[in-house]
């Protein structure tokens, strides 16, 4: 087999170009044209340089290599050495010549490799005739030094392997082995080696046979790989170590521009900075020190990379700047709270230290902590070498301070880094970030908005500082900033910025909802479906009401008694516990307007006030006349609430508010007036969006106000005429406690009636389903009504779910759940009561005594209880929760479709469903013994180490999951990715024979 080698190049080049080489082609078929000419180049010089022993070509190399290569090999080649080598050398001056010419026309694309970057990732072809002229000439270019290059010379082939024909260059007695950076298949076609990566087998190019890659089966081929390619360890850490530098200066060097990594083997980048002042160039040289340590080459030696991080950033500087911003938040914090609610401005020389209950995603790994010390985790944690980054959200209910102590902590830790004595302070900053007064449609803008004050971050550069341990993200109210779209995809949102993270850092979230993370959870299922699964681990810090003792210290540091607080009833003074209802109930005293503490509600007074402040703001023109009085003001504001959680926000339009008012007085076409007045309610002003002259959204002040007013709007539909716009409202938007709550007190008999209705007329039905959100709602509904009445309704619960049905203290006759779900069910503790679950979901049911009688507990249909807690004893094994029912008198129990007799598929049942409740998509494991590499993991040992052991190895046979090495500190650890979610593995609906296969493996 042979062939002349201009030939036999010009007919692989042919599949890039099938237009005639003096006809252009686009500059995507050009790029791709490109990148295939510079690989043979590569290959044909690396397999020429073979015996000088020269750089080895990386394991997965790209256009930037290939040019990097060439030129090394130029430098390399002798100019009085072979007649191929001459050739080479010669040809590969005039390519780089070429290349170095760069892309004419635009600024953002001046190199071919930025240009090619571009396209590949999806960018839209330059409309420049210059740009694809440049490509064409610089293809055409490449294409003639080529074959000058092979000129006379002709490829021959000899068969070590029936597939895998050994091809060399041969010009007269001299023969240049190809082979295996080449090789040809038994039909002759010529392959080019394209990437190794690791665990997988080398691949090929192979241009002529119509097929993208093919893998060699020779073993041979394989084996004489490793001497032209970097070993793996090489490639794994100082490769790593310099794509990562390359990432990071995308967020300091000048705009369209790109560092340029030296060609020597050291890892020297030379780059230009962008300043306020212009650029700066530089010339940084880095390494791998001890351990693997990253380092930078300071003028005073070798430091830490996070140090060189904090000098490009000028960290005084930007921490000071940073510290004056989140100052100027806290002051508008307490001057809204003083215009806008009347407060004084001392609430913020009161603070108390927030209490926090931390656990897993799944509720597990419970500690209880203060926020300080929550700070110092995170601190902690960003320091962790974890492969995955780290989530905390921070819930709790509206008013109960999450704002304060996120601002709190990142105005302390800016100050102090700012004050610090130490020229590098080893703590991160927190960059808080929030809506301003929009609904923002990307956490890019939100971000670039928070750290313009710096005058030299970007976002960009942020990502970098925060990959680096340096900055943490602190994202208040993040399923309000994004608008409706934070509950319709809640992982869609974070998920690019999870991304860019790349296995680093930290991020903290607050969310006011709970129902945010269960939609989240979801979410981050359903993102293995749409093949872009996300990694992070995940950490819940719900922060606690305060105690009666935090209560009382408050009140006294106002100079209050604390036997003003038991002037209230006991719902309001419940509603203390929530430090914005504590600081209303002080200013309320303060100022000496209420005399009669029980003539109306906290909240109710609360309303009242804010609702005379925004009419006297309303009418407050100089004229006597009013335009809106309190009714109709407290209409309209039920309306715009009606409006937020129609479209899932909590901001709306200036024409939206118009609406609101027209609804309440009729067209405001001849009410020009109160058109324009409309504009200063709620702090809605031209002006007041940070200088800008566009019209900010209307708003309320707080979210308790929206969670009232949602109230109101709902209340108004309870009676039987308005049941279609009541479970409308159930359907469209989750409740808070807050709505719940104001909902209870509008009236308990009216609302269980109105329930019941809806459930008998089936009205929460569309298309034979119930929505995840009227469930929520009514379970919220239900539980509320069943805590204040402390009795259970005779009519059947249909269709709800619960976080907690706490029954403790109820008194429960005939009570009956049916397809309901509960996070966890509290059984009655009383000697005398009845209840009954129908195609119920537990979660966990909670026993309080540990003498319980359960005889009157029945199941219908089928038992599904996922574990049992008794005396503080955790029971999750099917087998020994039925023996526990058994036990305390449950008479007939249902077959527990967990319960399969089969230890390994009860074991494989019950890691999927913690993996599924979990939202876990990937999961790290030790390569030792593929036990997890990461703490808060004790489920996976509740049936023993062998048992999970087992489980991962039949996810890996079955091909449901991809093993892939990572990089982290200490042992050698393995990152299991799931490539079909774990719920779609425990039901074994879909028809996957993957999934039906492991099924058939665990149970056999």
């Amino acid at each position: 087999m042979f062939g002349s080698a201009p030939s036999v190049y010009l007919r692989l080049e042919s599949a890039y170009r099938s237009t005639p080489p003096e006809q252009q082609v686009s500059t995507h078929v050009g790029i791709a044209c490109l990148d295939f000419q510079l690989r043979f180049l590569c290959l044909l010089s690396a397999a020429t340089l073979k015996q000088r022993h020269t750089t080895r070509l990386r394991r997965q190399p790209g256009l930037g290599e290939f040019i990097a290569y060439l030129r090394k090999a130029h430098n390399t080649l002798a100019g009085d050495g072979t007649i191929l080598e001459s050739r080479l050398r010669d040809g590969l001056a005039a390519i780089l010549g070429h290349i170095d010419s760069g892309v004419p026309g635009t600024v953002e694309l001046r190199t071919f490799k930025q240009l090619r970057d571009h396209i590949s990732h999806g960018g839209p072809e330059p409309d420049n005739p210059e740009c694809k002229a440049a490509v064409n000439s610089l293809i055409q270019a490449i294409s003639s030094q080529i074959t000058s290059v092979l000129t006379d010379f002709e490829i021959r082939f000899t068969s070590e392997h029936p597939d895998v024909h050994r091809p060399s260059l041969n010009f007269s007695n001299d023969a240049i082995p190809l082979w295996p950076l080449f090789y040809a298949d038994s039909d002759g076609n010529l392959c080019l080696f394209a990437r190794w990566r690791p665990n997988k087998a080398p691949s090929y190019l192979w241009p002529n046979a119509g097929v993208h890659r093919q893998c060699p089966e020779d073993e041979a081929t394989r084996n004489a790989l490793h001497d032209f390619l970097t070993p793996p360890t090489s490639d794994n850490a100082a490769l790593r170590y310099a794509q990562d530098i390359n990432n990071d200066l995308a967020g300091f060097v000048e705009r369209g521009e790109e560092p340029q990594l030296s060609e020597s083997d050291d890892i020297v980048y030379t780059w230009r900075k962008a300043t306020s002042e212009g650029t700066i160039q530089r010339r940084d040289h880095f390494r791998l020190g001890p351990n693997d340590e990253r380092q930078w080459r300071s003028p005073a030696g070798w430091v830490t990379y996070q140090h060189y991080l904090r000098e490009l950033a000028n960290w005084k500087m930007v921490a000071r700047r940073l510290s004056y911003s989140f100052h100027s938040i806290d002051k508008r914090l307490v001057d809204d709270e003083r215009t806008r609610l009347g407060w004084s401005d001392s609430g913020s020389i009161h603070p108390v230290n927030a209490t926090v209950n931390v656990t897993d995603l799944d509720r597990e790994a419970p500690s209880t902590k203060n926020f300080s010390d929550l700070i110092s985790n995170v601190d902690r944690d960003v320091d962790s070498n974890r492969g995955t980054p780290l989530v905390y959200f921070i819930t709790g209910e509206a008013g109960i301070g999450k704002t304060r102590a996120m601002v709190d902590a990142a105005k302390k830790r800016a100050a102090e880094i700012a004050d610090s004595p130490d020229k590098a302070p080893n703590k991160p900053l927190f960059l808080y970030v929030r809506s301003t007064g929009q609904v923002l449609d990307h956490l890019q803008t939100v971000i670039n908005a928070a750290v313009n004050a710096t005058q030299n971050l970007n976002d960009e550069s942020v990502k970098a500082l925060c990959r680096n341990g340096l900055m943490v993200l602190l994202i208040d109210g993040f399923d309000e900033l994004l608008g409706g779209s934070g509950y319709a995809d809640a992982v869609g949102s974070l998920a690019p910025w999870l991304e860019a993270l790349g296995g680093r850092g930290v991020v903290v979230v607050s969310s006011r909802s709970s129902y945010y993370l269960n939609q989240y959870r979801s979410s981050l299922q359903k993102s293995i479906s749409k093949n872009r699964p996300v990694d992070a681990r995940h950490r819940i810090a719900e922060i606690q009401p305060w105690t009666q003792e935090e209560v009382t210290n408050f009140v006294r540091s106002y100079g209050i008694d604390k036997s003003e607080v038991f002037r209230l009833n006991e719902q309001d003074r419940e509603l203390l516990h929530l430090p914005f209802f504590a600081r209303a109930f002080v200013e309320m005293r303060l100022s000496g307007e209420v005399d009669d503490w029980q003539a109306e509600s906290l909240p109710e007074r609360l309303l009242s006030q804010y609702l005379r402040r925004e009419e006297s703001k309303l009418n407050s023109d100089g004229r006597h006349t009013a335009l809106l009085d309190q009714q109709q003001l407290r209409q309209t504001f039920r309306n715009i609430a009606e409006i937020m959680a129609q479209s899932g926000e909590r901001e709306i339009d200036p024409s939206d508010l118009e609406y609101a008012a027209e609804m309440v007085v009729g067209d405001l076409e001849g009410q020009e007036r109160l058109r324009s007045r409309l504009t200063v309610l709620c702090g809605l002003s031209v002006d007041a969006h940070d200088g800008s002259s566009t019209p900010r959204r209307f708003t309320f002040q707080h979210e308790l106000f929206y969670d009232q007013f949602l109230a109101d709007a709902i209340a108004q539909y309870l009676p039987a005429q308005g049941q279609g716009h009541f479970a409308r409202m159930l359907r469209e938007s989750h409740w808070r406690p807050a709505t719940v709550n104001a909902l209870i007190r509008s009236g308990i008999d009216q609302l269980q009636e109105a329930l019941e209705s809806l459930q008998e007329r089936d009205l929460l039905e569309r298309d034979g389903n119930r929505s995840e959100i009227a469930s929520s709602n009514l379970g919220a509904l239900w539980a509320a009504m069943i805590s204040n009445t402390k009795r259970f309704p005779h009519s059947v619960l249909h269709g709800a779910t619960f976080e907690v049905l706490d029954l403790r203290d109820v008194d429960c006759q005939d009570g009956v759940l049916r397809d309901c779900v509960a996070e966890e069910l509290m059984l009655p503790s009383s000697l005398h009561w009845d209840l009954t679950l129908d195609e119920t979901q537990i979660g966990q049911l909670t026993l309080g005594r540990a003498d319980l009688d359960l005889s009157t507990l029945r199941f219908a249909n089928s038992i599904n209880v996922k574990q049992m807690l008794l005396a503080g004893e955790l029971a999750y094994r099917p087998g020994d929760i039925r023996n526990r029912l058994r036990e305390r008198g449950v008479e007939s129990i249902p077959a527990d479709p967990r319960d399969s007799h089969n230890e390994l598929a009860e074991s494989t049942e019950h890691f999927l469903s913690k993996l599924e409740h979990g939202g876990e998509n990937s999961i790290i494991i030790r390569e030792s013994d593929s036990q997890p590499a990461t703490g808060h993991k004790k489920w996976t040992q509740h049936y023993g180490p062998d048992h999970w052991k087992s489980f991962i190895k039949q996810l890996e046979q079955a091909e449901l999951v991809s093993i892939e090495p990572m990089p982290a500190s200490g042992s050698k650890k393995l990152r299991i990715r799931f490539q079909v979610t774990p719920k779609i593995i425990r039901e074994n609906t879909t028809g996957d024979d993957r999934v039906h296969a492991f099924w058939e493996q665990i149970r056999a």
